[in-house]
């Protein structure tokens, strides 16, 4: 059963992805598309292999399929936080960076993941600890307060796709100090 739901999901985010497509465009649009997402979801996977590499937790770790790992021992609470948020986190500055470029099937695709796809997450790590998303359940292991981090990463999608969708002007740049600002054009 477990299989089910991230195919429909995929089945889901394809078809929203491909609904303005003409008939004899669809399988490009499929692959361009179908790329995006699979971009999105490797971008995730790689934010936690950053952070596992950074905080030494390599031996550590079993990788039980591909978007899948385990923790063998307990960590430290800081580091056990830092990898649980770290696939979250590469979402969003992937998403910063895909807000400055134009859109097509692959830009669109990515979007999707980023925005529906973290978005599901969210609700599901809010809703359930114990099968909701598993970033959010070993945020709370690590003492971190899942329904928090769930109420931001959804916001950050609806912010997103505000963005994508209705109001452009809202826009991230770096400032003359290298900081990362928001900044919302009237």
């Amino acid at each position: 059963m477990m299989i089910f739901k991230p195919v429909f999901i995929l089945i889901a985010l394809l078809t929203i992805g491909c609904s303005h497509v003409q008939t004899k465009d669809i399988a490009k649009t499929l692959v361009g598309v179908g790329a995006g997402i699979g971009s999105g979801l490797m971008t995730h996977e790689i934010g936690h292999h950053i952070a596992i590499n950074q905080k030494d937790q390599v031996d550590n770790v079993v990788w039980t399929s591909p978007a899948t790992f385990e923790l063998i021992t307990e960590t430290t609470p800081a580091s056990g936080r830092l990898i649980a948020t770290s696939g979250i986190m590469a979402d969003v500055v992937s998403e910063e960076v895909l807000h400055w470029m134009p859109v097509n099937d692959f830009t669109f695709g990515w979007h999707l993941w980023n925005i529906f796809g973290g978005g599901i997450t969210a609700v599901r790590g809010y809703s359930d600890s114990s099968s909701g998303g598993r970033d959010y359940s070993l945020y709370e292991k690590y003492g971190g307060d899942r329904k928090g981090l769930a109420v931001a990463r959804l916001g950050y999608s609806i912010l997103s796709a505000y963005r994508l969708y209705g109001n452009k002007k809202f826009q991230t740049y770096i400032d003359g100090n290298g900081l990362l600002n928001l900044q919302w054009r009237w």
